[in-house]
Order: structure tokens, then sequence, then C-alpha cells
């Protein structure tokens, strides 16, 4: 959700922010139909978040590194940190919940 906003406050002239947007919504909308269905739990939402940290992780140090990209490494990172925050939030869910997560 962090995204599709951001996305959508880029400037009005940007094609490139306005596909992003797009984009966004359909993953966030797939996203909500699995969950609904029952074909993706907190858990496995959770692995699948936490999957993808560290692969932006490792993105971020590429761009950082091999390819000298300060500016593009910072924007994965700030991804990251999103994205951390909501491995927390379902953390804490599934814990009160009584389904903890190591």
């Amino acid at each position: 959700e962090n995204e599709i906003a951001a996305a959508q406050q880029a400037p009005a002239s940007s094609f490139e922010a306005e596909m992003r947007a797009g984009q966004l919504e359909t993953q966030y909308s797939i996203l909500e139909m699995r969950i609904g269905s029952g074909q993706l739990d907190q858990a496995g939402y959770l692995a699948m978040v936490e999957s993808r940290v560290r692969r932006d992780r490792v993105l971020a140090q590429f761009f950082l590194k091999v390819k000298g990209d300060k500016s593009t490494a910072i924007g994965i990172m700030k991804r990251v940190k999103i994205m951390q925050k909501e491995c927390a939030d379902v953390r804490a869910a599934l814990t009160a919940d009584g389904g903890g997560v190591s």
C-alpha cells in the first residue's frame, strides 16, 4: 500500500510512475484475492516478504558497489525498511493469534 501511494504521488507527467502505480495496484489486488481465497495465509505471506527483503538487500548492494548507483540503492533500501515493518506487524499479528513465528 505504501508503494502504491508513493507511486501515485509522483508528478502526473511521469508515465513510468503511473505504470508502476498500476502494476502495484494489480499485484496488491492479486495478493488480496490469494489471501481471501485461503491460498495464502499470514505465515506464507511473511515468508514471501522476508524472501523479498533478502533479495532486495543483495540488489541494493549490487547497485551501490557494482553499478555505483547510490540513489537506486537508497530507493531499494527504503522499500526494504517498509517491508521490514510489514514483517514485524505480521509477526505481531501471528503472535497475538497464537500462531507464533520464529
